[in-house]
């Protein structure tokens, strides 16, 4: 009987430490799973000419939040579906515009992979019939031939513009955002009659990690250039959206230069998912910086990187 009893209470032991075990295993991965302390950004690499770079990222990246260096545990190449959605100015200073921003619109979707996804939304003095996701391309495609077929020289009611509530459509078309989602702007920038300021598409492009690519139809030959901070052409309002939000822009200035506009659609397609490992939850915007090393660990010289300029508070679903 005393055996049993003693035996008894050895296998009680073994059980409370299982459980106490098992409690300290279930804390510390709870830990280490919460996703406000593992958040992950888009990172293109491109060069700072614009152009796609040769070879990967040989060292990876490193990461600074609000001055702080912050642990970079993964780095990959995304490869899921992408949706796009493209958003076309049709407003009176397009005009002799519209026959190539069209073409750009074609050709956005003719080189991307079939897993893509589109939609599309036009805008002048209003924001006009939108086709959404679940439509399909062939749907986008024959609203961008229906636009091809319009008489604009005729449309006299087309003197207002209101890029930012285009910009605040296209964000809702993309709820609930993910990682990878790009709105594809071809406009020249202008707006003078949006109910929706800049701060407020800024923020919404930041907390949802929507970038933003430009292809800026503008009057005169200029300089093209993506990506690189010093560029101070073009309208400040889509320059600035494209940078903070990770995207890019170029240039467009006649029919003859659409092949400007490829990279855009590389830098679209091509990010790396990049997952950080912050010692804290972010409950504020913080400054992102992130730069990408070669194989000895040495900053990368002549690449540019687009990615967030800010990391966004977490939310309650536990994304930022």
């Amino acid at each position: 009987m005393a055996q049993i009893t003693q035996w008894t209470r050895r296998l009680f032991s073994v059980a409370l430490f299982l459980c106490f075990a098992l409690c300290f295993a279930a804390a510390a991965y709870g830990a280490q799973a919460d996703p406000c302390l593992s958040p992950t950004v888009p990172v293109t690499v491109m060069t700072d000419d614009g152009k796609p770079p040769n070879g990967v990222v040989a060292g990876g990246f490193t990461a600074v939040l609000n001055g702080d260096p912050v642990r970079v545990t993964s780095v990959a190449r995304y490869k899921g579906p992408r949706r796009v959605v493209i958003v076309l100015d049709t407003s009176r200073s397009m005009t002799d515009k519209i026959h190539y921003e069209l073409a750009l619109a074609r050709s956005l979707i003719a080189s991307a992979p079939p897993e893509d996804a589109f939609a599309i939304l036009s805008f002048s003095r209003a924001i006009q019939q939108q086709v959404g996701f679940q439509q399909g391309r062939e749907a986008v495609l024959m609203r961008i031939d229906s636009l091809s077929q319009t008489n604009w020289t005729r449309d006299k009611s087309r003197g207002e513009t209101v890029l930012l509530d285009a910009l605040m459509a296209a964000l809702d078309m993309l709820r609930p955002a993910r990682i990878g989602d790009a709105i594809y702007v071809i406009s020249d920038g202008e707006d003078n009659a949006s109910r929706t300021s800049q701060t407020e598409v800024t923020k919404r492009m930041e907390s949802e990690q929507v970038r933003c690519f430009w292809a800026a139809t503008i009057e005169s030959k200029m300089t093209t250039t993506i990506l690189s901070p010093s560029v101070s052409n073009g309208p400040d309002l889509l320059r600035t959206l494209a940078k903070q939000s990770g995207g890019a822009y170029v240039e467009i200035y006649s029919a003859a230069s659409l092949a400007a506009a490829r990279p855009l659609a590389w830098a679209i397609e091509n990010f790396f998912e990049v997952q950080l490992a912050l010692p804290a939850a972010v409950h504020k915007m913080a400054r992102l910086r992130i730069q990408a090393l070669d194989s000895s660990g040495t900053q990368l010289e002549h690449i540019e990187l687009a990615y967030p300029q800010h990391l966004a508070p977490c939310k309650a679903d536990g994304t930022n």
